[in-house]
């Protein structure tokens, strides 16, 4: 199997990689169909913390779902997810507003940044690209992790699964956090990049 890690560049993939993939909750599974079937058209992802589960030893016990959508459509599915979440979303709040109403399986919804990396199949789960970057780049998101967890977390994530990093610069240059993941893989991380 050969894998793309820029453009014309591939490589043989290890066999002990897997594409990413997360077994999703309940609720989000939910929330899911609920933005499917009410904007069908939609382009958008979910990640919820409790996927880091996987990588940390402190766990996270209290999931947020974080639910990035197209720029024009974050006020229609706010509408949408409050009538059925009454009090749980959150459209686009500020690091003191998400900690004055975060609660037990809180909803954020924020911007989906155009060229993120997206699936092929099931579009709305996180690719591991986005989600690396995402941990970067992501104010409140950064804020809801412990900042000595990062580490593992990105080595986890690159010893673990494939990871397109081609995708992964091309999104953190979107996000304005190129340099930032470049010199965070390179001082704190054992991770060693293929195209770096």
């Amino acid at each position: 199997v050969l894998i793309r890690i820029i453009q014309s560049m591939y490589c043989a993939a290890s066999q002990s990689k897997n594409i990413y993939s997360h077994n999703y909750s309940d609720l989000s599974i939910e929330v899911a169909n609920r933005i499917k079937e009410a904007h069908p058209f939609l382009d958008f992802t979910i990640f919820e913390t409790v996927q880091l589960n996987e990588f940390i030893n402190h766990q996270i016990g209290r999931n947020t779902l974080f639910v990035n959508t197209n720029l024009s459509t974050a006020d229609y599915v706010f509408d949408t997810l409050q009538e059925i979440y009454p009090g749980q979303v959150l459209l686009h709040p500020s690091l003191e507003i998400y900690h004055q109403y975060r609660q037990e399986n809180t909803i954020v919804l924020s911007n989906l940044i155009s060229e993120a990396p997206l699936l092929k199949t099931d579009t709305w789960k996180v690719s591991v690209e986005k989600l690396l970057v995402d941990l970067i780049a992501d104010p409140i998101l950064i804020d809801s992790i412990s900042e000595q967890e990062l580490p593992a977390i990105f080595e986890g994530l690159f010893e673990k699964y494939l990871v397109d990093e081609s995708k992964l610069f091309r999104y953190a240059k979107r996000r304005h956090a190129y340099d930032k993941i470049i010199n965070f893989i390179a001082d704190k991380t054992t991770i060693t990049l293929r195209t770096i």
